[in-house]
């Protein structure tokens, strides 16, 4: 309907004209009954000019389209393996253009096991300010009735003040692989392999860009042997920060499950201060290699070159050979670890 009015009141009086409150109730009734074709409600107000003037004021209206929510798991936001004893962190956010209306974290035991809403007192209450909802919580398995060799499906679902019910979403789904302690032991040792082979390929990196050192000392004119000592000792570093990214998963895990004694976290502690040792070592060997590198031609003349790399490596030298010592040490304590967890989970499969 249209009804147009050019006098005071003109609001009032197109309302009553249009009967708008049977218009809300014709609106209100056909959301409430699922109605497939919805009333809109447009009012229009507006000043117009009556003196014959030529100025014009003009406004405009613009009507976007109402995004759906933004969900994001940011802990752990991957799948994992764990044990029915784990305790583990989660944290998510989620953000709507308008305003949310409600905010879940969902599980469910899959095969067969239906999507659940996780308990407030476990998550705590889900905050909602306004447009944005954050949430951090622990969740302890070990009060749910959980069995092995299950995988928990778990993500988010956000749902905002559309009243049309379309602006729902669900972060990406995620799942922990809950295994037998034994089971989760071997997934470890496999793991650990990983760590090893990085750990051999620091040592023996180390232990080559140390005697590939010596090589250029005896015939210092050879840029061949120096660059190839420069590589390997990048590898080095490359190796034993994969070392260190394996070492501090591991903590995660063990914290996680509660397993320091099974996994000797002790033991593992100790082979990190051997890592970090030789990483020391490694890292001051590299910054005084890297003085020798040229700035500018002057500083790439040959004979000039020569003496400064001579001086950088005089001073590197030992570092290098400190580096390589405790590369050696770290990976045969990680050997010595691997051996008595393998001994552990084949006595308990006894």
């Amino acid at each position: 309907r249209r009804v147009l009015f050019r006098s005071a009141g003109a609001l009032e009086r197109a309302l009553a004209a249009a009967d708008y409150p049977a218009l809300r109730a014709e609106q209100a009734r056909r959301r409430a009954a699922g109605d497939r074709r919805l009333i809109g409600i447009g009012v229009s107000v507006y000043v117009e000019i009556t003196s014959g003037g030529t100025n014009k004021e003009m406004a405009h209206i613009q009507v976007l389209p109402d995004r759906p929510p933004e969900v994001r798991l940011l802990a752990p936001g991957r799948d994992l393996v764990a044990t029915r004893q784990a305790s583990l962190k989660f944290a998510f956010e989620a953000r709507d253009d308008f305003g949310l209306k409600r905010v879940e974290f969902l599980h469910a035991i899959r095969p067969n096991g239906q999507p659940q809403s996780l308990s407030d007192a476990i998550t705590g209450p889900i905050v909602q300010t306004g447009s944005e909802s954050r949430a951090e919580f622990t969740w302890d398995f070990t009060k749910l009735d959980l069995k092995n060799n299950v995988d928990v499906e778990y993500w988010v679902t956000a749902t905002d003040c559309n009243t049309t019910g379309r602006g729902v979403t669900q972060s990406p789904h995620f799942k922990i692989s809950l295994l037998t302690p034994t089971d989760f032991h071997n997934q470890i040792l496999y793991e650990a392999k990983k760590a090893l082979a990085e750990a051999r390929i620091a040592y023996s990196n180390q232990k080559k860009a140390y005697w590939l050192g010596k090589d250029w000392q005896a015939t210092p004119t050879t840029g061949e042997s120096w660059n190839q000592m420069v590589e390997a000792q990048e590898s080095t570093a490359r190796a034993a920060e994969a070392v260190k990214r394996w070492l501090r998963e591991l903590k995660e895990h063990i914290e996680r499950n509660r397993m320091q004694d099974a996994l000797m976290d002790q033991r593992l502690a100790a082979i990190e201060d051997l890592r970090s040792g030789a990483e020391e070592q490694m890292m001051a060997a590299r910054s005084l290699l890297s003085t020798a590198h040229p700035k500018n031609a002057s500083e790439a003349e040959p004979q000039r070159l020569q003496r400064t790399r001579q001086q950088a490596l005089d001073r590197a030298a030992e570092r290098q050979k400190l580096a390589t010592a405790g590369f050696g040490r770290m990976l045969r304590s990680l050997y010595d670890w691997e051996n008595l967890q393998t001994s552990l989970v084949n006595t308990r499969l006894l």
